[in-house]
């Protein structure tokens, strides 16, 4: 085949006309999901939600479908602006925001919501244990960070099968 040189606009006209035929189609690779991300003020939302509509169901889901994710983890509670980046001084979590999300579990959480919680941390621990010579990037060290600041973790009745 011969290819023919295009000029700059024409080679940017061919280039967002292919990228918007593959947009049509829902295989495309150019727009993917942003991966689930845990805040405070998400699960203080969704914990009074809860609390009001006694139905505790769609919290219990999101901590057994994401909480045991390390993506997830990695990209939550996160210090605001450039804080938030990881770097080989910084980690970018935002402890206080853990602290309290932990603590709200454990003053406003059921006991179905807990225990769907502490299985998420043992999965975690498991996946942690099977996967962490494949961490590189300072950002894939967070979860560890927020694993950590659980008050819970050191309790060996709690977590005694994942340690």
């Amino acid at each position: 085949p011969s290819f023919v040189k295009l000029q700059p606009n024409e080679a940017a006209a061919k280039s967002i006309n292919l990228v918007k035929k593959h947009i049509d189609n829902d295989d495309h690779p150019f727009c993917t999901e942003a991966p689930y991300y845990f805040t405070y003020e998400k699960i203080e939302n969704l914990l009074n939600e809860a609390q009001e509509n006694n139905d505790y169901s769609p919290l219990i889901r999101l901590f057994g479908q994401y909480f045991s994710e390390s993506e997830t983890l990695n990209q939550s509670f996160i210090k605001e602006g450039k804080s938030g980046i990881a770097n080989r001084k910084s980690h970018g979590v935002n402890i206080e925001e853990v602290d309290a999300f932990y603590k709200l579990i454990e003053e406003k959480g059921n006991d179905g919501v807990k225990n769907s919680f502490r299985y998420a941390i043992q999965r975690l621990m498991t996946n942690l244990k099977l996967s962490s010579r494949l961490f590189t990037k300072p950002s894939q060290l967070r979860q560890f960070i927020i694993l950590f600041q659980n008050p819970d973790i050191s309790d060996p009745f709690q977590f005694k099968q994942s340690l």
